[in-house]
């Protein structure tokens, strides 16, 4: 499966395994817009994650950006492949600072991209 949900109450880890470009961006949206009705808290775990593209990196920015609109947690976990955190250097995405959009200097790519 490459795409798991572990559940608590109010709470889920999105494992994601695989690839994850724009042939699977409806996926990914349909996975992430579930998440969003139905939780206050949501941790990406990209560990198993073998290739992205702009669509994935979009998709996780937007959602994070929608989770804190509705007073939501959206997170990642910390085990990000070294493919992952090249692709969001070199595309632009890692920062010292937080996103002037998602408010309050909360950002998905603040650090750790090393």
């Amino acid at each position: 499966m490459s795409g798991a949900m572990l559940e608590s109450a109010d709470a889920h880890v999105m494992r994601l395994t695989g690839s994850w470009t724009i042939e699977r961006a409806s996926e990914l949206k349909q996975l992430l817009l579930e998440s969003l009705s139905n939780k206050q808290c949501v941790t990406v775990d990209l560990g198993g994650v073998a290739e992205v593209d702009l669509s994935f990196l979009q998709l996780l920015c937007s959602a994070h950006r929608t989770f804190l609109g509705h007073n939501k947690r959206f997170s990642l976990q910390d085990n990000i492949p070294g493919v992952i955190k090249a692709f969001v250097r070199n595309a632009g995405y890692a920062h010292t600072f937080g996103c002037h959009r998602a408010g309050g200097g909360s950002c998905l790519w603040i650090g750790g991209w090393e």
